[in-house]
């Protein structure tokens, strides 16, 4: 149950939005200066504070990177369980192959996994990776969709 504290704010929040910034307005030059002064004189909590909004920081370290070693980690775990290298040619070069779906709709499952899940989805059941997808180079890959017609685009004919 609300508190009355909390139905009189809920009653009163554009009026008390409204002060705040006739306040502002009046003492605008005294709150400038005040912050500036602050910036100045917390030049390392400026920079934690930007860092930590940025980058979601975690353990010190932006969740970004945590992120991508966390895909090429899940990426490399699977390309590992399907041979590591094209199926169709067999070059073995980790930075061209990719994973191509046999039987197409590969685009409708990346919506609905994402990346990170897709990879855990098929480590999780193997037999079904190896069911579904083959490892393919980026060449191969191509070649193979032109032949299929498989695109995310929609194809005019």
């Amino acid at each position: 149950m609300s508190t009355e504290y909390e139905v009189y704010h809920a009653k009163r929040i554009s009026e008390i939005r409204a002060e705040k910034h006739r306040y502002y307005l009046v003492h605008k030059e005294k709150i400038m200066q005040r912050s500036t002064i602050w910036r100045k004189s917390h030049t390392e909590r400026r920079r934690q504070i930007k860092m930590k909004s940025r980058h979601n920081v975690k353990d010190g370290m932006p969740r970004k990177r945590l992120t991508n070693l966390t895909y090429y980690v899940l990426r490399t775990n699977l390309m590992n369980l399907l041979g590591n290298k094209c199926v169709k040619c067999g070059f073995a070069d980790m930075r061209a192959l990719c994973f191509d779906h046999i039987n197409g709709g590969g685009h409708r499952e990346y919506l609905k996994y994402k990346a990170a899940t897709f990879y855990r989805h098929y480590l999780a059941d193997i037999q079904l990776a190896k069911a579904n997808l083959q490892v393919l180079c980026a060449n191969c890959n191509s070649i193979k969709r032109s032949i299929n017609r498989e695109s995310a685009w929609k194809h005019k004919s």
